[in-house]
């Protein structure tokens, strides 16, 4: 499986036939899929071996747990693609707006997409901890900054 690199792998939610899925993609797939112009077969064909499932991103997570800012933001989900509606969020932190790369039809927004996410799929969430928002609160408290974010 894609070990996750921040600003290089990205965690993707994705949704088909009422089917909510992880997967642990290089940004550049995710541009082919774009490319693509949101193509269901031709993504299943790119992706379909960076499925991942919510006990491994959960046990990387913890695993990496108050390492450092960055370490936290790696874990993030960063785009929300659903083809039953065809809209595309992302949450991406960095410069590229993955949701202006939409074609058609679809819909693309910057967009906090976590609360869609389904209940059993949020991984950040162990036993009703949100380690997420505890690690970023952890950081911000201690005065640490990511390094993306250091002006």
């Amino acid at each position: 499986m894609l070990e996750i690199v921040y600003a290089e792998n990205i965690i993707v939610g994705v949704v088909k036939d009422n089917q909510f899925t992880w997967y642990i993609l290089d940004k550049d797939d995710l541009y082919d899929v774009l490319y693509d112009q949101l193509d269901y077969v031709a993504m299943s064909n790119l992706i379909e071996e960076h499925k991942t499932t919510v006990e491994y991103l959960r046990t990387c997570m913890l695993k990496e747990h108050y390492r450092c800012a960055d370490d936290t933001l790696k874990f993030n989900p960063s785009v929300y693609i659903n083809f039953d509606t065809m809209c595309l969020f992302s949450l991406y932190p960095e410069y590229t707006a993955f949701e202006r790369m939409v074609y058609g039809n679809w819909k693309g927004k910057f967009f906090d997409f976590m609360d869609i996410i389904p209940e059993e799929g949020k991984y950040w969430i162990v036993n009703g901890k949100n380690y997420i928002e505890d690690t970023f609160n952890y950081f911000v408290k201690k005065g640490i900054r990511a390094e993306w974010d250091v002006q």
